[in-house]
């Protein structure tokens, strides 16, 4: 009889044990939110410590950290590279930078054997919308146009961006009375942009009164300043090459180049775009002050980056505002992110480089997903995981092609799922640069002609990235390395189409782009 027992509830056991995986299985295929909208909100140069729901002293964004607290905010959440093109491509394809392939600006696409985010959705009947500045680098023509119904691109201004954002908001109400959900993809560069804006006069700092604001020595035009602003201007004569008023950009550098004296050179800068003058002067001025003065414009660098953060709060604010007024949130999922972080004098560095420091990477991750509650998760989280987690939570099956994991079962709120013990971060496709870290160890990988230089940070003591530990924990080092090349074996690296170089590039100019890999030789 006892035996007949411990058999009948072994069998009850398997039993309710399939129920359950079946009942798991059904629950993850209806999804959590199935048929619904779509939003990703993308703020270029956005790094997490600089919001505080994230810990910052300043009220940088208080429309965002109040979205976030209603929401799931994700602590932990990383960039795949530490610039916009490999990275906003690792978002939407869930591919690491080497497995994407997409790494030199305007010169390849994302291969047909990939299945881009958008154009998944688009083809499950999905109308699909990208709003954003003429920025070439989010990959619209490295591979993401297919997947995209319509796009519209707006200058980089609050005042221009909004109406944008708003008409497009209004578009997703109107889809969805003819029963079609949307996928938009929203981007802007406010936060970015800051850099072409702190040698202008500013007259006061609302977050921080008690800033004096320091005057720098005038800047006279020279042959320094004169290379420097045609390095700019070919930057965006190049980056524009697809873009109305990419030839305004060739003529400006061609004038600036030809100039047979200093006076007319100087002339020609003078009629250049105010954006233009500010950015080369910037780059001119900043390696010219000694010690005291550039800690001087560091600091004013970091007032303008936040008062850049609280312009674009006040963007994502009314859009919000909006989808509250047409009734999206009740059927639609929100995330806002950012594909990059940004160097405020860490290390003694600004802007975003080839360093992959976790100031550049480190980014906010928050999701609105309707009927889920608050959370705060603090799981290590890559750019790659929010395709997966948005098409699970969709209760559609993964892409084949996905290097990413699914986080819906944090969303969920269920015991068990997949995690990540290391994220990876690559510069571009190449194998000079990379990273990868876990939640206590970083190890930075750089390739040059001797071979392999490994660094080592221990991420919980030394934040900063400050002191290398690699000689004292040359195990760590072994494992970490060699776990960087088992994940990256897991799944293929998938080829590019090459683009040709434009025809008006003379010899000189295609070959200083290939060097700066702005293109690549077929």
């Amino acid at each position: 009889m006892a035996v007949r027992i411990r058999t009948l509830l072994m069998v009850l056991a398997v039993a309710a044990v399939i129920a359950l995986v079946s009942l798991g299985i059904h629950r993850r295929t209806r999804g959590i939110c199935p048929r619904c909208n779509v939003i990703v909100i993308m703020i270029d140069s956005l790094r997490a410590d600089k919001l505080p729901c994230y810990g910052y002293h300043y009220n940088t964004a208080p429309n965002i950290c109040a979205f976030a607290s209603d929401n799931i905010r994700f602590m932990e959440a990383y960039a795949n590279s530490s610039w916009t093109l490999p990275s906003s491509i690792s978002l939407f394809t869930s591919l690491y930078p080497s497995h994407h392939n997409i790494g030199t600006t305007m010169s390849n696409a994302v291969t047909n054997e990939v299945t881009t985010l958008p154009e998944h959705l688009k083809g499950l009947g999905y109308e699909t919308v990208f709003v954003s500045t003429p920025q070439p680098n989010v990959g619209l023509r490295q591979g993401l146009l297919a997947g995209f119904s319509s796009t519209h691109e707006t200058e980089n201004t609050l005042e221009n961006s909004l109406p944008a954002w708003l008409d497009a908001i209004d578009g997703i109400r109107d889809a969805n009375k003819k029963n079609v959900p949307v996928f938009a993809y929203f981007h802007t560069d406010e936060v970015w942009s800051y850099a072409h804006d702190f040698l202008r006069r500013h007259d006061s700092f609302p977050l921080d009164p008690t800033y004096a604001f320091s005057d720098f020595p005038p800047i006279r035009f020279d042959e320094k300043l004169r290379k420097k602003t045609l390095e700019i201007l070919l930057d965006e004569a190049v980056l524009r090459i697809a873009l109305p008023g990419s030839s305004q950009y060739k003529t400006w550098y061609q004038s600036l180049r030809e100039a047979p004296t200093l006076m007319e050179a100087e002339r020609v800068f003078r009629s250049l775009p105010e954006r233009i003058r500010l950015t080369s002067s910037a780059h001119y001025v900043a390696p010219s002050l000694d010690d005291t003065r550039h800690q001087e414009f560091v600091d004013l660098k970091r007032h303008v980056y936040d008062e850049h953060i609280r312009t674009t709060d006040l963007l994502l604010s009314e859009a919000l505002t909006r989808m509250k007024s047409n009734a999206l949130l009740d059927n639609t999922i929100v995330v806002i992110t950012g594909e990059h972080g940004e160097l405020l004098g860490e290390k003694g560095l600004t802007g975003h480089s080839v360093e992959l420091h976790d100031r550049e990477l480190h980014v906010p991750l928050i999701m609105h997903i309707p009927g889920s509650s608050p959370k705060i998760i603090t799981d290590l989280t890559q750019l790659i995981d929010i395709s997966p987690t948005i098409l699970e939570v969709l209760g559609l099956p993964p892409k084949k092609t996905s290097d990413g994991i699914s986080l819906a079962w944090c969303i969920r709120g269920d015991m068990f799922g997949s995690t990540n013990r290391y994220a990876i971060s690559e510069w571009t496709f190449t194998d000079t640069v990379k990273s990868i870290f876990s939640d206590k160890w970083k190890l930075h990988m750089e390739t040059d002609k001797r071979g392999n230089q490994f660094t080592l940070y221990d991420r919980t003591t030394d934040p900063d990235e400050a002191l290398d530990v690699s000689r004292t924990y040359p195990r760590v080092v072994a494992t970490m390395a060699r776990a960087y090349k088992m994940i990256l074996r897991k799944h293929p690296s998938y080829p590019v189409a090459v683009q040709p170089f434009p025809e008006w590039l003379d010899e000189e100019l295609r070959k200083n782009l290939i060097e700066t890999e702005y293109f690549s030789t077929p």
